[in-house]
């Protein structure tokens, strides 16, 4: 696995410093993987979701969001950042793809994606028929042994990142960020506390900030006011819950904080433009 101390010094210093960003604030997190094949007709309608998610078709298939739309061919990838409406399928002129779907969450404390740091959607592998091959080990492994194939696709994902970093490094942006200690210690509070009800009196009092002043620098930080940060939040690990476990709703709602069954069906559909129970099945998982 690429490490920050392996870069060469003749990298350009743009694209050394967008690795340093990438690798010193991001841990990659493999979630799931499935090699798919699918016939006409076959078409994921426009959604979003909780996660990273990423296609590598061995077929031509069509792919789009609210701002690209094209036909992926074998060799390239659609990599979606969590929270990103798309839609993919099969057009009339396509009988059949296969393809591996991969889903991924990045660990860092920054409010920051590195899937967002790219201008388009679409990318390219750097040898199709070698990585193909490992995607597809991937998803074998992962039903033989889900703890190795962790291991493996946390390793190969932040080599692919790195990869593509440095293949397109003079199109890509750097966010700017802002940390404040105490809104990050708030921001822990919510995570360890999802399936309570807290408000923002809480948060704010857990980083030791006046209510008004707290509000101000955790929408500076995050991008979010703490309300829609902590909403954002428990969907996420409702998704993350119904894609890893059998919990019944009820089950999940009550362990992401939601008052009832019916509330947390509601905000998950608002949310992610699916139902809990279309999101478990989607893209094969049981």
């Amino acid at each position: 696995m690429i490490r920050r101390a392996d870069l060469p010094d003749a990298l350009p210093a743009h694209t050394r410093e967008a690795l340093d960003w990438f690798l010193g604030n991001f841990q990659v997190h493999f979630l799931s993987s499935v090699h798919w094949d699918n016939l006409n007709p076959w078409f994921k309608e426009r959604r979003k979701i909780t996660d990273n998610f990423l296609l590598f078709p061995a077929h031509p298939i069509y792919a789009a969001t609210d701002t690209e739309s094209r036909t992926i061919l074998p060799g390239e990838f659609f990599a979606i950042p969590e929270g990103v409406w798309h839609c993919y399928g099969l057009q009339e002129d396509m009988p059949r793809s296969a393809s591996v779907m991969v889903h991924l969450h990045f660990d860092t404390k920054l409010h920051a994606n590195p899937l967002g740091i790219f201008s388009s959607v679409f990318h390219r592998l750097r040898n199709y028929d070698r990585d193909y091959q490992s995607l597809q080990q991937l998803s074998s492994l992962e039903l033989y042994s889900p703890d190795a194939a962790r291991l493996f696709g946390n390793a190969w994902f932040t080599n692919l990142l790195a990869e593509m970093i440095i293949d397109e490094a003079d199109s890509l942006t750097i966010p700017q960020t802002y940390h404040d200690k105490r809104i990050t210690q708030a921001i822990r509070y919510i995570s360890k506390h999802l399936d309570c009800s807290i408000g923002v009196q809480d948060m704010a009092a857990q980083a030791g900030i006046g209510l008004v002043r707290f509000r101000q620098l955790f929408k500076r930080q995050t991008g979010f006011s703490p309300q829609e940060y902590l909403i954002d939040a428990r969907i996420k690990r409702a998704g993350d819950l119904l894609l890893s476990s059998e919990l019944r709703m009820i089950e999940i709602a009550q362990k992401t904080g939601f008052a009832n069954e019916f509330y947390f069906c509601n905000a998950f559909r608002r949310a992610t433009g699916l139902s809990p129970s279309q999101f478990r099945l989607q893209d094969g998982h049981p």
